[in-house]
């Protein structure tokens, strides 16, 4: 028995018949031998090679989903850490500062109850004030010892002498959009779209293993004459396959068909829960922040009764009670530090439903930026530095930080797919230049051509970021926007039909400054209608679970600091096409009047403005940009260009 191969096989062989006593005396059947070669084409397997393909792509985004489900699970539990540690060192020192007005609070209603000023009652209620107050700093102290012995176990770092940083501010959405984004890019969902989808391309190799059909080639030779071993060359058809294979084949299918469907109702299931579960989380987040709002007015309060209090020195006449024992400001002071360890407490409810949000959503906290300052993450040198000498931002305590984004933008996508060897081509300039995404222009024809999905899935599979470009100079133009949320619209329907290949994000290429109305340096009327044509494809594409990038020119950086703050509000990632720049230090320089915007940014280069000193001059942006917060990476323009330099 041998297991059928899907590639041809190549078969040699001999044969030798031994001779009876009978035939020994016959000089024609002394020697009886049969040398023999056969190749088989297994022709249906080799058909089902390429469905066979989808099977193990889907089975390999299946398991990548499954890994996300347990890397959400565990960013839970680091970020709740993570929070609960600061929020409880944070409110330390405000207990021990209220704990230290108490204890004067006591020694105050004592001395007072021996001058015959005070009760027996008074100095009850101080001692039961003070016990209160160690009790709540004692279980702070219990709760940040508990929470950073839990997140040094999770992360594998000492913690003892760093600073952690907040989280970073980020608007939280409104319920509906991120209900909208939990179903579509929760791991879970995913898990069960990328479970059925391997169900599915099972069953359409049911057939696979019901029916054998191969080509045989043979060549034989002997000196035997049976008619089934005749000497020579032949080719025949092989069809091999039980009685009953057509219908186990068929049963198979059903079974396939029937689970693809049960994962496809689990994920519809799962994106209904992922919704709810956002939405929840974006109503508990606005009840957290009320409450800091609320906190922060008590406060505010409890210190303006303070200082009215304290104001009452100069009504204090010699030998009167002294102003810093009287217990109506003691009490002022008292609330003052309460208010402000609630405070804190709030702070840190409203950081913990920060996350819930952003968990619930599906976003990816490792992706987060995490700010340097001043050593950066704990090493074996500076572990035992001062707390404000190394700081840790929570992102960092998932995975180390994510490389820089070295782009790459493609604008002959259409030739590329129309060349045999186009993508393969593509694919491993790609790698030799070690980039980590491209921008592939996609036009309806694109997106219509078959060889674009195997493109992207070859992309994904060395680990680069695709995002589809596409822009026009009149986009910015109130009448005309609604093309590019139609051309939205048909990204998102071919990455709904093909969820294993799909586009990360939406690439707008727009460049209103080409047009004669928009020519000149200070000329920035076009900004308007930029930053509202980019706000409606932000919410477009976040709906659909995918991220925006625009492309923008040198002199938008003239912009006033408000347009600029809109502008980065507008669009996730800014690519400054800083073109004819020959100095890094001006590069740096203008990527730095971006970087103050708040927006993150990519800073886009020609190879053919630094001829021979292009790799000399990424490297010293690198060096220079590497610490701004919001500092992204570089991008070249573009793949012709850059292949030829």
């Amino acid at each position: 028995m041998q297991q059928p191969s899907v590639q041809p096989e190549l078969v040699f062989g001999a044969r030798l018949w031994a001779m009876t006593p009978r035939e020994a005396g016959d000089p024609d059947l002394a020697t009886r031998y049969r040398l023999y070669a056969a190749l088989r084409v297994p022709v249906l397997r080799l058909a089902a090679m390429g469905q066979g393909q989808r099977v193990v792509q889907a089975a390999r985004q299946e398991a990548m989903h499954r890994q996300h489900v347990e890397q959400a699970l565990l960013l839970r539990e680091v970020g709740t850490c993570y929070v609960a540690l600061r929020a409880a060192r944070e409110a330390t020192p405000a207990h021990a500062a209220l704990c230290d007005v108490r204890r004067r609070q006591l020694e105050v209603a004592r001395a007072r109850l021996l001058g015959g000023l005070g009760t027996a009652a008074e100095v009850a209620r101080a001692e039961q004030q003070l016990r209160a107050a160690e009790l709540v700093l004692q279980e702070a102290l219990r709760s940040a010892r508990t929470a950073e012995a839990r997140l040094e176990a999770l992360s594998g770092l000492a913690l003892s002498g760093v600073t952690l940083l907040p989280l970073p501010d980020a608007a939280c959405p409104s319920a509906e959009t991120a209900a909208q984004r939990a179903a579509a890019q929760r791991p879970e969902v995913l898990l069960h779209l990328a479970e059925s989808e391997r169900h599915r391309a099972q069953a359409r190799l049911a057939w696979r293993d019901a029916l054998d059909v191969s080509l045989v080639f043979s060549a034989s030779h002997g000196t035997t004459a049976w008619l089934d071993e005749l000497n020579g060359l032949s080719a025949q058809l092989e069809v091999r396959g039980a009685l009953d294979a057509p219908l186990r084949a068929q049963r198979q299918m059903a079974r396939d068909l029937s689970a693809a469907r049960a994962a496809t109702l689990e994920a519809e299931a799962a994106a209904e829960q992922a919704a709810h579960e956002a939405r929840l989380a974006c109503d508990a987040h606005q009840r957290a922040l009320d409450q800091v709002a609320v906190q922060q007015a008590q406060l505010e309060y409890a210190r303006r009764e303070h200082e009215r209090l304290r104001g009452r020195r100069a009504l204090v006449t010699p030998g009167a009670e002294s102003v810093v024992d009287m217990p109506q400001l003691l009490e002022a002071e008292a609330a003052q530090r309460d208010a402000e360890a609630r405070l804190v407490e709030a702070r840190g409810q409203a950081e913990l439903a920060q996350l819930a949000v952003l968990l619930a959503q599906g976003e990816d906290l490792t992706r987060t930026s995490a700010p340097r300052e001043r050593g950066g993450l704990p090493t074996a040198a500076n572990q035992t530095s001062p707390p404000e000498a190394a700081p840790v931002h929570p992102a960092s305590l998932s995975r180390p930080e994510a490389p820089p984004t070295r782009g790459l933008w493609v604008w002959q996508t259409q030739h590329i797919l129309q060349d045999q060897d186009g993508p393969a081509a593509l694919r491993a300039f790609v790698g030799q230049h070690r980039l980590t995404e491209v921008y592939l222009s996609t036009s309806r024809a694109v997106l219509a051509h078959p060889r674009l999905e195997a493109l992207l899935s070859a992309l994904h599979q060395d680990g680069i970021r695709v995002e589809a470009l596409l822009g026009e100079p009149t986009w910015y133009l109130e009448e005309r926007r609604a093309e590019p949320l139609r051309r939205i619209a048909e990204l998102v329907r071919w990455n709904q039909q093909h969820p294993t290949a799909r586009f990360d994000g939406i690439h707008l290429d727009i460049e209103p400054h080409q047009l004669p109305d928009n020519k000149g340096p200070d000329n920035l009327a076009f900004l308007p209608g930029l930053i509202a044509t980019l706000q409606e494809a932000q919410r477009a594409a976040q709906a659909a679970g995918l991220t925006l990038a625009a492309d923008l020119p040198r002199k938008i950086l003239r912009a006033e600091p408000t347009q600029g703050a809109a502008l980065a509000s507008a669009c996730q990632r800014l690519f400054l096409m800083l073109y004819e720049m020959p100095r890094a230090a001006d590069i740096a320089a203008a990527a730095r009047l971006a970087l103050r915007w708040g927006a993150g940014v990519v800073i886009g280069l020609r190879p053919r403005d630094h001829e021979g000193r292009l790799d000399e001059l990424l490297v010293a942006l690198q060096t220079s940009l590497a610490q701004e917060r919001g500092y992204l990476g570089w991008a070249l323009h573009d793949y012709d260009a850059y292949r030829k330099r």
